[in-house]
């Protein structure tokens, strides 16, 4: 099993801002990694952590 980790990329224009989420998908994508077994999100609120639309999407996109 091969656990890879991801990190929010933010500057000024936030259309161009990657969440963790999708720079750990295609870092994965780029090792050769197709399947996944679990995605786990992490965070410092003490509500509930969910991933965006454009990380929702690209986790569940064929690979």
């Amino acid at each position: 099993m091969l656990h890879l980790y991801g990190c929010n990329v933010e500057i000024a224009s936030y259309g161009l801002t990657i969440c963790a989420e999708r720079n750990t998908v295609f870092y994965a994508a780029a090792c050769g990694c197709r399947h996944f077994v679990a995605l786990a999100i992490t965070s410092d609120s003490k509500d509930l952590t969910a991933p965006c639309g454009a990380c929702r999407q690209v986790s569940r996109s064929p690979k």
